[in-house]
């Protein structure tokens, strides 16, 4: 155990840190996983949102929320592409 009051106070703190992280943590691999079981824009909210406040407590890096992010928006985004800028004769009529 701590002896001075300034170490005991630091294990307190760290204490509730790790609680709190450990929180966002788990909110975020819950929100992934309901969101992996049905990708739609309302369980997507709910993982950016997770993402977003792991971000601003800099539990993971930006530059890992940003790619986590893209990540999840793929998985919903619709699959009929077009292939878009290309113009043939047919379009120019």
């Amino acid at each position: 155990m701590p002896q001075t009051k300034s170490v005991k106070k630091s294990l307190r703190q760290s204490i509730k840190k790790n609680k709190k992280n450990r929180l966002l943590k788990s909110r975020f691999k819950k929100a992934s996983k309901e969101f992996l079981a049905q990708p739609n824009l309302k369980n997507l909210k709910k993982v950016y949102s997770s993402l977003d406040k792991i971000a601003k407590k800099k539990l993971f890096h930006k530059n890992k929320v940003s790619r986590l992010k893209s990540k999840y928006a793929k998985k919903v985004k619709p699959t009929n592409t077009v292939a878009k800028g290309k113009t043939t004769k047919a379009n120019k009529v």
